[in-house]
């Protein structure tokens, strides 16, 4: 059975119960076994827990979280006494240090609800002291220093391994949401929880940003940047990207406008249309070069943050997650045309930050700016800054001699085939092979108006954050929010089951409901979990056959419908 050992974790409260039973004799190698049997409220698993004490001198070390509003059965090794008595208690929530040092898991931990939790448990309570004692003092200082534990006693943590991570349900406000990502994901991402303060996640959000949208005037100022009051970008883009607004919807939305305008802003929809085309026909072969790879990449990951146009722009990537396209392709253009650096790290960078971060629109947008993907590279200097943003250079330090004054050179490239292309459109009318019991939700569509949802309104929905995933993605803290903020809203019309974990592992043998999603990890896992039902992705322009080299090839042939 996998175990994970952890020193210096204190108990509050049942040292004293503990004594009470009489459980300890006056030997130093007595040994006492916990037991909790039901879910455990601060790790949100579901099972029995085993805790096996050592007691040196009285003094009973274990981890606090564990035993927090859980009730446990107490035996005692060798104490008749105790072995059958059971002890109804809940250990008040202690704040203060509960941390003074963790053993890493040995390479026997292999339990699925095991390692990363358990190791949570740590990051969490140095999270809050970090919180409570400043940036200045790392928590496991701060433990140091306020708990200096007494002769060293050991707890083994012995995990089953039919548990489960069961979310609990975040409280939809900002603050609250942040402390829950905080508090459960926060062994995925870095730095504390803090959401954007320019967006907020949910179908509310969503809704109101596509009532207060006005077409009016979008084709001279959508290209705008500073200042701000004259941008004419219509800010959809996160909802957009998280099926919160279908595209059908949007489109239908700017009808009756001006005429420019409206045709103007559905060219930019058909683009968002045509990269999640172009992602479902060549998967993951767009990590790597389409049509141009680049003959020098130059080292280096950034950008001159000594200029102000760049350090606006970075600034507004990283606070917000959001830019406006014109903006995106400045920071391309500067990474890749004018440094040669590696466009991959780059694309790596908006995704991590982007709310509307998705790798069909991002990739698209970095292989079309870059040349990789497109007949010509989007240069980037001056000319556009003045041009689109002219109050920054007017202010800028080294407006008399500024480093991007001149034109970049073009990248040198070779030519390379084009990739095998693949499949992922998915059905074009809904698939049924026996009737769901729940609806599994996915990132790329947590609307209301889910197909797969719509359909089943009264079942109850599951959506699983992908643990092995976003330890990999490394996603900033904003995005979880976004994500979370959302789930949080969606929970109080629907019976909703959060879950940490492999989708695959987490979802198998159940019977769901899913609208199809037509990107690679979508396909690998539900290749596996085999729902039982699914629905068609609600593209704007279905799929046909025909290239997908260009979009106006592609759009030439999908608007002839």
């Amino acid at each position: 059975m996998p175990e994970l050992a952890a020193e210096g974790l204190r108990v509050v409260g049942l040292l004293d119960h503990l004594k009470d039973r009489r459980v300890f004799g006056d030997g130093v190698d007595e040994r006492v076994h916990v037991r909790v049997p039901e879910r455990l409220t601060d790790t949100n698993m579901v099972g029995h827990r085993e805790l096996v004490l050592s007691r040196h001198d009285e003094d009973v070390v274990l981890v606090e979280q564990i035993l927090q509003r859980a009730e446990f059965d107490v035996a005692g090794v060798g104490q008749a006494d105790a072995v059958d008595a059971r002890a109804e208690r809940r250990s008040e929530r202690r704040d203060g240090p509960v941390v003074h040092g963790v053993s890493p898991p040995g390479p026997t931990a292999r339990c699925k609800a095991q390692t990363a939790r358990s190791a949570r448990l740590c990051s969490d309570a140095h999270r809050r002291l970090r919180r409570r004692h400043g940036s200045g003092e790392s928590g496991r200082q701060a433990a140091r220093r306020r708990f200096q534990p007494p002769q060293w006693a050991q707890a083994t943590l012995r995990c089953h391994c039919d548990q489960v991570a069961i979310l609990p349900l975040p409280s939809p406000t900002r603050d609250a949401v942040e402390t829950w990502v905080d508090d459960h994901l926060g062994h995925l991402f870095d730095g504390p929880a803090i959401g954007s303060p320019a967006f907020r996640g949910g179908q509310r959000s969503a809704d109101a940003a596509l009532a207060a949208f006005d077409v009016r005037g979008y084709a001279a100022t959508r290209n705008e940047v500073a200042p701000i009051e004259r941008r004419g970008a219509s800010r959809l883009s996160p909802y957009i990207r998280h099926g919160l607004l279908p595209l059908p919807e949007v489109w239908r939305a700017v009808a009756g406008g001006p005429t420019r305008d409206v045709e103007k802003f559905r060219d930019e929809l058909l683009w968002q249309e045509y990269s999640r085309h172009w992602y479902a026909r060549l998967g993951r072969a767009t990590a790597n070069p389409v049509r141009n790879a680049p003959t020098d990449v130059q080292p280096g990951d950034g950008w001159d943050r000594m200029l102000p146009c760049l350090n606006a722009v970075v600034g507004e990537l990283e606070q917000d997650g959001w830019l406006v396209n014109q903006t995106r392709m400045w920071l391309a253009g500067d990474w890749t045309v004018r440094h040669g650096q590696d466009w991959r790290r780059g694309e790596d960078r908006f995704f991590r930050h982007l709310l509307d971060g998705s790798r069909a629109a991002n990739r698209l947008g970095w292989q079309w700016t870059t040349g990789v993907g497109s007949n010509k590279p989007y240069g980037f200097s001056r000319w556009q800054v003045e041009k689109r943003a002219p109050g920054l250079c007017k202010r800028c330090p080294h407006r008399d001699a500024c480093p991007i004054d001149a034109w970049p050179d073009e990248p040198s490239f070779v030519s390379v085939d084009w990739p095998a292309e693949v499949d992922l459109t998915g059905p074009d009318e809904i698939v049924t092979h026996a009737a769901p019991d729940t609806v599994w939700l996915t990132a790329e569509s947590l609307g209301t108006t889910d197909p797969a949802l719509s359909l089943n309104p009264s079942l109850p929905v599951v959506f699983v954050f992908d643990e092995p995933l976003l330890a990999r993605l490394r996603l900033d803290s904003k995005r979880l929010v976004f994500l979370t903020e959302t789930l949080a809203e969606l929970a109080e019309g629907h019976d909703l089951e959060l879950r940490l974990g492999d989708p695959v592992d987490e979802l198998v043998g159940r019977s769901l409901a899913v609208t199809h999603a037509p990107v690679p990890g979508f396909a690998d896992r539900a290749s596996v979990i085999r729902p039982v039902e699914v629905h068609p992705w609600p593209w704007l322009r279905q799929p046909r056959p025909g290239s997908v080299r260009s979009f106006s090839a592609w759009r030439k042939k999908v608007d002839r419908r």
